[in-house]
């Protein structure tokens, strides 16, 4: 009976184990470059919406990736609903959806309804 008891103990850790290690995701890493719609070599901020975009802040900008290809938020002079200035720091999203960059100028909130930016009103971000 000793015997019947770790062999059983044996054979449910061998399946147990053999259901884990298959279940198991692989992820495979992709890499971005200017190839592929970065602009510039310097991102200092990075962030993952609720709709799943990938927002990155940086030297040039913010730019947003779906998984296939990037959409550019920049400073136009002759435009107001732009950025005030293409060194952003970082980007974030608040509680309410809306997505925060932080520049040299201010904080900027993206207007996801009319691809504009409206600037904070107390330079800090909303909660």
């Amino acid at each position: 009976m000793k015997n019947w008891s770790r062999r059983a103990i044996a054979i449910a850790l061998f399946l147990g184990l053999s259901l884990m290690t298959s279940a198991q995701q692989t992820i495979k890493a992709t890499f971005l470059n200017a190839g592929d719609g970065i602009m510039g070599s310097a991102i200092y901020g990075v962030t993952q919406d609720s709709y799943g975009y990938l927002w990155l802040a940086g030297s040039n900008g913010v730019q947003r990736y779906d998984g296939f290809s990037f959409e550019h938020v920049v400073n136009d002079p002759s435009d107001s609903t732009s950025l005030l200035d293409n060194q952003c720091w970082n980007v974030t999203e608040d509680s309410k959806g809306n997505i925060w960059i932080s520049t040299e100028e201010r904080y900027s909130r993206y207007d996801r309804a009319t691809f504009t930016i409206q600037l904070s009103p107390t330079n800090t971000v909303e909660k």
